[in-house]
Formats: C-alpha cells, structure tokens, sequence
C-alpha cells in the first residue's frame, strides 16, 4: 500500500468515526461528544495496517493527517 492509499485509509476512518457521532442527538451531547478519539483511531489503525501504534510515544510528532499517514508508511515497509 502506498502512502497516498494510506492517507486516504486514515481519513476515511476519522470520517467514519465522526459521523456515528453526528447521530447523536444534539440536546444530549456533553462537550466531548463530537471530538475525534484518538485511542479509538489508533486501535483501528493498528488493525488496518497490521502494525504497534503507541498514542504517548508515536503522537509526539505528528500533527497532520500527512504526518500519520507518512508515520504508518514507514511502520508498513520496515515491516
């Protein structure tokens, strides 16, 4: 898989996170209701890519969707 794929991999798993969120009704939402989990995201990334993910250790320099995607390519090909 390429970069490009992945990156495309990992927005459309955000995207598919968010939106079972937007079903919540908004009247019972707390402040946290419509934010991105992030464990929840690396955890379906570590099953989509076959690879270990550490949210302390791997986020500390990744502050893009390109830099995830560019972090996961690199996890993939040492593999």
């Amino acid at each position: 898989m390429n970069r490009s794929e992945i990156h495309q991999q990992i927005c459309h798993s955000i995207e598919q996170q968010l939106s079972m969120k937007w079903l919540q009704d908004p009247s019972h939402a707390e402040e946290h209701s419509y934010s991105l989990d992030i464990a929840a995201l690396f955890h379906e990334l570590e099953a989509q890519f076959h690879v270990q993910l550490d949210i302390k250790r791997d986020l500390r320099g990744i502050n893009t969707i390109e830099d995830l995607s560019r972090f996961i390519y690199a996890k993939t090909r040492a593999a």
